[in-house]
């Protein structure tokens, strides 16, 4: 998969984009290799805004985008307790990790 950073870290065409878009282009990226996914476990760091009330609306709109079952992703949302610039509520920091299945052929 060393093709995604070559896509999303060395080109400028991707700024402003729609981040669902970019979800879009990785999920072909990912079956193109024959592979499917999983499940999803996301964490979420930020002083604000609080996102308890959103979780269940972006694991919807990621089930959706992917079309995967929500139940297939895990989203927590958390603070930095003031340390850092995600703790100074000066960035947003997001950590996923993706469990990808080989398709039989």
């Amino acid at each position: 998969m060393e093709i995604l950073v070559d896509i999303f870290l060395h080109q400028i065409r991707y700024k402003d984009i729609d981040s669902l878009e970019l979800l879009k282009k990785v999920k072909y990226l990912v079956e193109a290799e024959n592979y499917k996914i999983n499940n999803i476990d996301t964490v979420i760091q930020a002083e604000r805004p609080k996102l308890a009330g959103y979780i269940f609306l972006i694991k919807e709109k990621l089930a959706e985008v992917l079309e995967i079952d929500v139940d297939q992703i895990s989203v927590k949302a958390t603070t930095m307790e003031g340390m850092g610039p995600v703790g100074e509520g000066k960035a947003i920091a997001a950590h996923a990790v993706i469990l990808l299945e080989k398709m039989s052929k």
